[in-house]
């Protein structure tokens, strides 16, 4: 006859029965209830990653909208396809400026990989307020460039005062610039769609561009997060935590969540036959 099905593992080991009468089963048992001690103690642990889980492969649908606005999955500029690496919101006094999209010919989360890498790549830029004077975003571009090269301007000021003269013109809601490197022929500016400049520039120039949103001083810390795919996710509880903490070995397990038992020997079950061949 079969038994009851059991609604967890605890509850099934706990229908194990207890053998007293063998010589060695008290220590088996004993093992037993470490075992079911421990499924306990992490069995809330383990739904928490499983959802982890869930949300952090749903992210990258997700991300192709932000603040409402919907960012396209893919860039073709140049004959080249770039597809869209992350994006994000840049806010400043409360206010969303523009939203921001990083595209790649294929995803990273290395910021430095990605300013290093002499390939194609774009950042697309959409303007989210009427109130943000071209004014205003020249010397947010300036700033950038100073954060992004710690003042080191001097080699890159050409093409800098080149790209902030783009922005002489007024700037409306729903404006959209895109910034697209190409070895060899430099950065090609779009605004709407429409072709507007070429600066022509090497590596230095782009690394130092691409630098104001995804270098270890970006203008908004939660902007290159998203650009990058991130997504804010905090460490604590990113896919090395729920994956180390749920199937890393039993011994780092137990060390973990029951310090005082870090002597504990490794947890294997006395085979109940040695135990008998030991009477």
């Amino acid at each position: 006859m079969i038994g009851p099905i059991c609604p967890n593992l605890a509850d099934g080991l706990q229908l194990v029965p207890k053998r007293y009468d063998l010589p060695g089963t008290q220590e088996l048992d004993d093992e037993r209830e470490t075992i079911l001690s421990f499924i306990r103690e992490n069995m809330k642990r383990l739904l928490v990653s499983l959802l982890l889980i869930t949300a952090f492969c749903a992210l990258p649908a997700d991300a192709r909208r932000v603040a409402g606005i919907e960012i396209p999955e893919t860039l073709e500029r140049e004959g080249v396809l770039l597809i869209l690496n992350g994006a994000g919101i840049r806010t400043r006094y409360f206010l969303d400026v523009y939203v921001g999209g990083l595209y790649l010919k294929k995803r990273s989360t290395d910021a430095a990989a990605i300013m290093d890498a002499d390939e194609p790549m774009a950042i697309k830029l959409r303007i989210v307020t009427g109130l943000i004077t071209n004014d205003r975003m020249q010397k947010s571009i300036e700033e950038g460039f100073q954060k992004s090269t710690r003042g080191n301007t001097g080699p890159i000021r050409e093409k800098i005062d080149a790209l902030i003269d783009i922005y002489d013109e007024e700037i409306n809601d729903e404006d959209i610039f895109e910034f697209v490197y190409v070895p060899g022929q430099g950065l090609i500016v779009y605004k709407n769609g429409v072709y507007r400049a070429t600066i022509e520039c090497g590596l230095p120039f782009k690394r130092a561009l691409f630098g104001i949103w995804i270098s270890d001083r970006p203008v908004q810390t939660s902007l290159k997060h998203g650009m990058l795919g991130l997504y804010g996710l905090p460490p604590e509880i990113g896919p090395a935590w729920f994956f180390g903490s749920c199937f890393g070995s039993t011994e780092e397990r137990v060390r973990r969540n029951n310090p005082a038992q870090s002597s504990l020997r490794k947890l294997t079950a006395v085979p109940v036959r040695d135990s008998i061949s030991r009477r």
